[in-house]
């Protein structure tokens, strides 16, 4: 389970990724910008975001250990590994479209939904920026949900609430 608290302390050693996908999902003729990445603060382990999918590498070895799609929302603009390293939150989407924040477990690449998709005629909502909330429990994120701009807000772990945090700023925060 993915959800709670995400600071919990390393047992059994660094988390490394286990049997995940060991080629990427998307192969282009031209290598693309790297719009996020992030390192883990135990293994040596490092997450790439590419089109569709992030790409975890061994920074000893240089070596592909797996592959986490991201493939039915655009691309991962927001990596973060928790504090114990265990647990990667990947945020992004489709500029303008949508988007939404995903948990996925370092070592089984099990994805959890922290925010929920955009189906169908509903509203389009864009999560950019996005980081595990300091209490260990949520997440801070910046969002345009509920608004014509884009606000920083609080989503709590176990609710999924959003607590906006920049409500009297009238513009864009990033």
């Amino acid at each position: 389970e993915l959800s709670g608290n995400f600071v919990l302390p390393v047992l059994g050693g660094p988390a490394i990724p286990g049997d995940l996908l060991p080629q990427p999902t998307v192969r282009t003729t031209r290598t693309g910008a790297v719009l996020a990445m992030a390192s883990s603060p135990w293994a040596p382990l490092v997450a790439v975001g590419g089109q569709r999918q992030v790409l975890l590498y061994h920074t000893d070895t240089a070596e592909l250990l797996g592959v986490l799609p991201f493939d039915d929302v655009g691309m991962p603009f927001a990596l973060r590994f928790s504090r114990s390293g265990t647990v990667l939150l990947a945020g992004g989407g489709v500029g303008g479209a949508s988007g939404r924040v995903a948990l996925f477990d370092v070592k089984s690449g099990e994805r959890t939904e922290f925010t929920p998709r955009n189906t169908g005629g509903g509203e389009k909502v864009a999560y950019d920026e996005a980081a595990f909330a300091r209490d260990g429990k949520g997440v801070s994120a910046t969002t345009d949900k509920e608004s014509q701009f884009r606000r920083l807000a609080y989503i709590d772990g176990a609710t999924k609430e959003h607590t906006y945090l920049t409500v009297h700023v009238p513009w864009d925060v990033e």
